[in-house]
């Protein structure tokens, strides 16, 4: 299988809700709208990894503008690819 890095698109919105859902609690996941609001910012950055051609887990980090540093809020991993290094 590939294992493959790269950056979200509002494209994979449908996908990052899923993962979120098998991943978080209802009350820790990002909701629908919040996910297509950081997939349209200029100083966030989604990463996702994908295995195989499917979504294996995802990271949101965020940039602030003339910062050396970005901050992690997020990291999800499919509970399917747990143990695998995806994280």
């Amino acid at each position: 299988m590939t294992d493959t890095l790269r950056t979200a698109t509002p494209a994979d919105l449908d996908a990052l809700c899923a993962l979120e859902a098998r991943t978080f609690d209802a009350r820790d996941r990002f909701p629908r709208r919040n996910l297509r609001r950081l997939l349209a910012s200029g100083s966030t950055r989604i990463l996702l990894c994908e295995i195989g051609g499917q979504l294996a887990g995802s990271s949101i980090l965020s940039f602030r503008k003339g910062a050396r540093v970005a901050r992690l809020y997020s990291i999800a991993v499919d509970p399917a690819q747990a143990g695998r290094g995806v994280g």
